[in-house]
């Protein structure tokens, strides 16, 4: 078996990375530029999302958080896509990101007020 440092290119930042790199390109037309600042703030996000995906699930692998970190990237909120698709931002707005994804997942999951209202509206004729 290769050893630990030989398998970069399968290790779950470098997938992660990968994959960033192209969602990044399908967004913009343009390949990611890393500085030494972005391969650090995947890498605190990465830690971000898997303390989140163990939190639920303390028996969550690799393979989970990169399932959590594709999720997250493709659920991102559109501001992001559009105008601060970068690491850095992302990362640092992490935990405005998450709020924001939960609000978002529970006005869908539930009836919005103006629904409410026109239903109520309809019912009293």
């Amino acid at each position: 078996p290769l050893p630990q440092w030989a398998e970069v290119d399968d290790s779950l930042t470098a997938n992660c990375r990968k994959y960033f790199s192209q969602e990044y390109r399908k967004a913009t037309g343009f390949d990611y530029r890393y500085q030494p600042k972005d391969y650090k703030a995947l890498s605190m996000l990465l830690g971000n999302i898997a303390d989140a995906t163990t939190a639920k699930n303390p028996q969550a692998t690799n393979g989970d958080v990169y399932n959590a970190f594709t999720y997250f990237i493709d659920h991102l909120p559109e501001w992001y896509r559009n105008g601060g698709f970068s690491l850095c931002i992302i990362n640092g707005k992490f935990n405005e990101i998450i709020a924001s994804m939960r609000h978002e997942r529970a006005n869908r999951a539930g009836v919005s007020e103006d629904y409410a209202r026109s239903v109520l509206r309809d019912l009293r004729g």
